[in-house]
């Protein structure tokens, strides 16, 4: 009960910031994955894509939209000789939490999710606390600055 009840913490915490969770928004991967990412990352942009050779394979709002959930395939190489398969997991703020390097790359999807599974372990009340504390320091920080600035001009 109490797993639950601290997802339902972190969601209400996040939407009291302003946050949007992640949603199912399409049927397509490659489009459920750009719009719910729009104006966080750039990653899945088509040029992105494009000048990755990356296709998204799969998308899905995880831990009731905490997280997206994201299997792509792409060149571990700048040649595309070689490609490789790998789940990136996303914070509703933009950012990677889990991505193993082109290097380390599978050979297929279902060795990629597996790899998931078996590795990706996280607190999440605990890194959703830490991530809008930093924020909210760096946007008070960022405000401090404007407000400075405004008293320069004279009236």
């Amino acid at each position: 009960m109490a797993y639950i009840e601290l997802y339902k913490d972190v969601k209400e915490a996040l939407r009291a910031a302003h946050v949007v969770l992640f949603a199912h928004k399409s049927g397509y991967a490659k489009i459920d994955a750009q719009r719910n990412l729009q104006d966080l990352t750039h990653y899945y942009d088509d040029g992105a894509l494009k000048f990755h050779y990356a296709r998204v394979l799969s998308s899905r709002a995880i831990y009731d939209g905490l997280f997206l959930r994201v299997v792509e395939s792409a060149a571990k190489d700048s040649e595309n000789r070689e490609r490789g398969f790998r789940v990136v997991l996303w914070d509703c703020f933009g950012n990677s939490v889990f991505r193993v390097d082109c290097d380390e790359m599978h050979k297929t999807r279902k060795q990629a999710e597996k790899h998931f599974a078996d590795n990706f372990t996280l607190d999440v009340a605990a890194y959703y606390k830490e991530r809008l504390q930093e924020i909210g320091e760096i946007e008070l920080r960022d405000a401090q600055r404007k407000i400075d600035a405004a008293k320069i001009i004279n009236d």
